[in-house]
């Protein structure tokens, strides 16, 4: 893991074990526009709710919770 992926995972681990967002759900490859492999292991692993869900659905969700505290901030 990359000091960049080190850092988001002790980030998101915070923010799960608080029900905040996983913000890490904003941070995206220039290339395809969208999170790494790594953010959609992370997830499923903080958030027993996306196991059985595809990777567009579980960054859709997480993204969604992301806006969804921005708004309300």
């Amino acid at each position: 893991m990359d000091r960049v992926g080190h850092f988001l995972e002790q980030v998101s681990t915070r923010a799960a074990d608080r029900d905040e967002p996983l913000w890490s759900a904003l941070v995206v490859s220039k290339g395809s526009g969208e999170p790494s492999s790594g953010f959609y292991v992370l997830a499923r692993r903080l958030r027993e709710e996306y196991a059985d869900l595809g990777d567009k659905d579980v960054w859709e969700k997480e993204r969604g919770r992301c806006y969804d505290a921005a708004r309300s901030a």
